[in-house]
């Protein structure tokens, strides 16, 4: 156990001092997603990477460090993207270098979005349009702002209301996700679940969410789909997503043991995002079990070892990628990929590593766990 405490021990002095060589020089609640192979993207985009760095702070104790003025400012700086537009939903959180990194015209997606335009209305695929990508980023960045703000007490500075809230608007929102692919379905459920959970007077809508839970859930492996069967790790990311949404309407799990056997039987990945879920979906399933919980040390010890090797000991931080750096963030190229660490990798790392260590070795856990 001495040799996990000094890992951990190393990860909270070290992450710090690279996030310091992140920050903007004119922004000190501001980062950039890397600290070398920026593109100009990379060193525009400023609402992500902000909650990233907060996200950090509070998972490692930073935060209960700061002064009331920077909690404050901070708060402050996230709720400045908040804006009313009339081309997207009122008081959506907006950051308007990725909306104007993400719609530069060029020949290339011109031709894909025409393209994709003449498949929908011959109604051979259904593909979404740029405008409607830019809008599920906005309002996963819309999420992101108000659940990172929510994680420290803070609240938005203007209530969102601008999402399906009654029973037939739901139905028709969920009936166009393809559930067959449940990570992208799952982080819209996700999404309507903090938005409603969020909003006065919306126990409908929290109800409406609750019984399409249990409608999608299989029983054969716990996990959240409809129609054929997908791959097993489609199935973790997805589980990984609709559960984020229950948390937020205190939904339970319905079947966690089914999902532990899922999960136990999946290779973990080296990539950040698949890293951070399936450790997600395993921690949230022994709040309700203690089904095979020694299999389940076991297999984050694993996983531990896995992230260790995104690790980069001389600069602190971790990569998204084994070995690379992210290279986009919704569509928008932000680094080149460089062998280097960036904010994303680290802050879901930290986070999959902070309940590594609450379950491994809860007795020295001080970190925090983020309810995303």
């Amino acid at each position: 156990m001495t040799n996990i405490s000094n890992f951990f021990n190393e990860i909270e002095e070290s992450t710090y001092d690279f996030l310091e060589t992140l920050r903007h020089e004119d922004n000190k609640f501001c980062f950039y997603p890397a600290k070398e192979g920026l593109t100009k993207g990379g060193k525009e985009l400023k609402l992500g990477f902000s909650c990233f760095g907060l996200k950090v702070y509070y998972i490692l104790g930073y935060w209960d460090n700061l002064s009331t003025e920077d909690k404050e400012g901070w708060g402050s700086y996230i709720n400045d993207f908040q804006k009313i537009k009339k081309m997207y939903p009122k008081n959506s959180y907006i950051d308007e270098a990725l909306v104007s990194n993400y719609l530069k015209l060029n020949p290339k997606r011109l031709h894909k979005d025409l393209a994709k335009i003449i498949l929908n209305n011959l109604n051979i695929k259904n593909y979404s349009s740029k405008n409607e990508n830019i809008l599920t980023s906005i309002r996963a960045e819309t999420k992101q702002a108000i659940s990172t703000l929510k994680q420290v007490d803070m609240d938005q500075r203007f209530r969102y209301y601008e999402f399906p809230n009654n029973n037939k608007l739901l139905e028709n929102f969920f009936f166009l996700l393809d559930w067959n692919k449940p990570w992208d379905a799952g982080a819209q459920y996700a999404g309507l679940c903090v938005f409603a959970s969020q909003a006065n007077e919306n126990q409908e809508t929290i109800e409406y969410l609750k019984n399409f839970s249990r409608k999608i859930v299989q029983s054969k492996d716990g996990a959240y789909y409809l129609g054929e069967t997908p791959r097993n790790s489609e199935l973790v990311n997805g589980a990984m997503k609709v559960i984020t949404g229950l948390d937020w309407i205190d939904e339970p799990i319905h079947y966690p043991e089914k999902l532990i056997d899922l999960c136990l039987t999946i290779k973990p990945d080296h990539d950040g995002c698949d890293l951070v879920d399936i450790v997600y979906v395993l921690y949230k399933c022994l709040d309700q079990t203690e089904y095979k919980k020694s299999e389940i040390i076991k297999y984050f010890e694993e996983v531990k070892d896995i992230i260790k090797k995104h690790y980069f000991t001389k600069t602190g931080g971790f990569s998204y990628f084994l070995n690379r750096s992210q290279t986009h963030y919704y569509g928008v190229k932000i680094t080149n990929g460089l062998k280097k660490p960036d904010l994303h990798g680290t802050t879901l790392l930290v986070w999959a590593l902070s309940m590594i260590r609450d379950v491994i070795e809860p007795e020295l856990n001080e970190w925090k766990i983020i309810k995303p």
